[in-house]
């Protein structure tokens, strides 16, 4: 940053009563400089080199600390017992969170939003994965079965097959449903 540094950024910030989060993701990684950066305000520091995934997970978790406690948005999804939230992608079922892969949270999102209805493996694929997706359609089979194995641990089964035809979301095992 050409005039400022992050840590005075944070300070000002701070100083002006924003509480937005804060993540430092720097190069400079001396133990003074991650107090600098923390006592400046920082919610989280990151020094160089570091995996997009793991930035992915700590972004999450000062979201969740920070996020303001509200009612259930328009972007809630619930489901019997499962609760999904657009904005924040968490997940919980029976209280407990879940966490999901993004594909496994699209995958969800996308059942829960049609929840009751039969969706086939073409469907799912075309909703779930790139329109120019050359996979096979038993990459859908494999996800479901990673989607089940989460949720399933917090209560009964809630994705059901549809023998011939797809997977449905529902509570009851109705006729041809495993």
């Amino acid at each position: 940053m050409p005039d400022l540094d992050g840590f005075e950024v944070a300070r000002r910030l701070r100083h002006d009563g924003y509480d937005v989060p804060i993540l430092f993701l720097t190069a400079r990684d001396a133990v003074a400089d991650r107090v600098a950066g923390l006592s400046s305000g920082g919610d989280d520091y990151v020094t160089k080199p570091f995996s997009l995934e793991e930035i992915v997970w700590r972004i999450r978790a000062i979201l969740r600390r920070t996020a303001p406690k509200q009612a259930p948005t328009d972007t809630d999804l619930r489901f019997a017992d499962l609760e999904l939230s657009q904005d924040t992608y968490q997940v919980r079922r029976a209280g407990q969170t879940i966490t999901l892969s993004v594909t496994e949270f699209n995958l969800l999102r996308f059942l829960m939003l049609n929840a009751g209805r039969v969706l086939s493996r073409s469907q799912i694929l075309d909703r779930v994965w790139d329109y120019d997706f050359n996979g096979d359609g038993q990459i859908v089979d494999t996800y479901v079965y990673y989607l089940r194995k989460k949720l399933d641990q917090h209560g009964p089964r809630l994705i059901q097959t549809v023998r011939g035809v797809g997977y449905c979301l529902r509570t009851a095992q109705g006729p041809g449903a495993s």
